[in-house]
């Protein structure tokens, strides 16, 4: 990962083979604050979103965002500043 603090859009692209739960990802926030995590489709289409207030550093936040069966799926970040250091993805 690596440190992004512009306005350019930023997500993980990724296929699901079977319907299934995102539950939790784990973010690393360079500074507190909202921020809006979006699932869209390959259309660039929001399918989920959910805002969740984040301290600075580690946070472990719970999606829950059921994930169709598609390809280029999104995993993205909706706000100005993204001010974020990496993201992994648990289930």
């Amino acid at each position: 990962g690596g440190y992004y603090s512009n306005n350019t859009d930023r997500y993980l692209i990724f296929n699901c083979t079977q319907a299934i739960m995102l539950k939790t990802v784990d973010i690393d926030a360079q500074n507190a604050g909202n921020r809006t995590i979006e699932l869209r489709d390959a259309g660039n289409n929001v399918l989920q979103s959910l805002t969740v207030n984040l301290v600075t550093g580690w946070n472990t936040v719970t999606l829950n965002f059921n994930l169709p069966v598609a390809t280029n799926l999104h995993l993205a970040f909706n706000f100005t500043f993204l001010n974020y250091y990496r993201l992994k993805v648990l289930n």
